[in-house]
């Protein structure tokens, strides 16, 4: 739980041997004089920021404003779009013309700038009157740094091109996006104003995956793992970790070049399809597809993601296995949300509102994706869509289950989680985070 703190303002007033009594008519006289004699208490006036989530599935930008809220700060989102034509880390260069990193800034994040610039022209405003800030995270993170540098100064021009303040370009690291995401949740349950015990953040993307959660009481010996927040006059120690590799999509890649998985010809996580088409699924990864006729989806698919996500969670850069989250101290008593792959694996799998989600999404992987015709009965699932979530929704949801629920991962209770695609309404994004934390410096 949080400890308050101390008003530092009234601390430097305690200045050695000032008379009591003096000092109290003068801590009076100046908070006094902190506001007009009469009327009501004048505001801040609200701040705005644009912020780009560059991810490693597309890029996103958010509009905020920001506005003191007595000790604390209220942000708000007033705009979001997602309509770029591709992730930023795609232009690294690999994927023919136009992939080229000078492309990033005027074909990866343009549209979004004009479609900004576009929603403060209808509200009177000016575009240098909003800082833009571009934070990547995990797809960038495994671009090569000189890379990364040259599509970063393509997007700077871009928005400065644009006529926008420039902010931040950079790549976020793991750990900032757990720590981001944790503070966005605990600030849209209002957790932070009210002083409540928080809950802990799950949250998979394409390319890694963040674990996040307060502890009783910071650690005696420092950790690079735990940062202490202070937010609301109250000091939070979060355990936060990002594993690079254990994304959805990075996963899968893992899973198909696992010997036990059957590779692309009789892979144990894919359907069978007793039909001709599709001949082959997409795997979604670029130059990996897979037999249909060969899917051989069993038990199996979660006993390879199992040691997937040892391994992975143990190499190099993560070197910290998932397993040792297990002992940390709070963990086995916090309460946990899950954010993006994890919400739609329990969405398409009918485990969002279960009682037992584990054994609901274990069942329904089961049922539906095993046997002579399995993948009939994913397609109808995904009322025919023919796409890639459809073609790796029996992939995708072992990997989510086996992450969460085995006893050689996170092994959380069946209470222990829940699925939300919104938090009081609102879509979660570690931007906002971002934001609350900024915002309140």
């Amino acid at each position: 739980m949080p400890s308050a703190k101390s008003n530092p303002f009234l601390n430097r007033l305690a200045w050695p041997g000032l008379p009591t009594t003096l000092l109290g008519l003068l801590t009076t006289a100046l908070l006094g004089c902190s506001t007009p004699a009469t009327g009501p208490a004048q505001s801040a006036p609200p701040r705005y920021r644009a912020v780009i989530d560059a991810g490693s599935s597309g890029s996103r930008l958010h509009l905020y404003q920001s506005q003191p809220d007595g000790r604390f700060v209220t942000v708000r989102e007033l705009f979001s779009n997602a309509q770029a034509p591709h992730p930023l880390s795609w232009y690294d260069g690999r994927h023919g013309p136009g992939s080229e990193p000078s492309q990033a800034g005027p074909e990866g994040v343009q549209s979004l700038l004009k479609r900004l610039q576009n929603h403060l022209q209808a509200q009177g405003m000016a575009p240098e009157q909003v800082p833009v800030e571009l934070l990547a995270t995990a797809g960038m993170r495994l671009v090569p740094p000189a890379t990364a540098d040259s599509i970063y100064a393509s997007v700077r021009q871009a928005i400065q091109t644009q006529g926008f303040t420039l902010g931040e370009v950079r790549t976020l690291s793991g750990q900032d996006e757990g720590l981001y995401a944790w503070v966005d949740v605990n600030y849209l349950q209002g957790r932070f104003h009210r002083r409540e015990a928080t809950e802990g953040v799950v949250e998979i993307g394409g390319a890694s995956a963040q674990v996040a959660f307060a502890l009783p009481q910071a650690p005696t010996e420092p950790s690079p793992q735990v940062r202490v927040l202070d937010i609301n006059g109250a000091r939070y120690p979060v355990l936060a970790v990002s594993y690079l590799g254990l994304g959805q999509n990075q996963a899968r890649l893992a899973m198909l070049q696992h010997p036990a998985s059957g590779g692309t010809e009789a892979n144990v996580c894919y359907p069978r399809n007793p039909e001709s088409t599709p001949a082959r699924y997409s795997a979604d990864l670029p130059g990996w597809s897979v037999l249909a006729a060969g899917g051989r989806y069993s038990a199996a698919c979660r006993s390879v993601y199992e040691e997937v996500v040892q391994q992975t969670s143990a190499d190099a850069p993560n070197a910290y296995p998932v397993q040792q989250l297990l002992a940390q101290p709070g963990f086995a008593q916090t309460r946990f949300v899950g954010l993006s792959s994890v919400y739609y694996a329990f969405k398409d799998w009918g485990a969002l509102t279960a009682a037992q989600p584990a054994t609901t999404l274990q069942t329904a992987l089961d049922q539906r994706c095993g046997g002579p015709a399995g993948w009939p009965q994913v397609l109808a699932q995904y009322h025919h869509h023919l796409n890639s979530f459809s073609q790796n929704a029996c992939a995708n949801g072992s990997f989510v289950w086996s992450l969460l629920y085995s006893p050689r991962a996170l092994g959380l209770r069946e209470d222990q989680l829940k699925a939300q695609g919104r938090v009081q309404g609102q879509e979660p994004s570690w931007t906002r985070g971002w934001m609350v934390m900024q915002a309140g410096r």
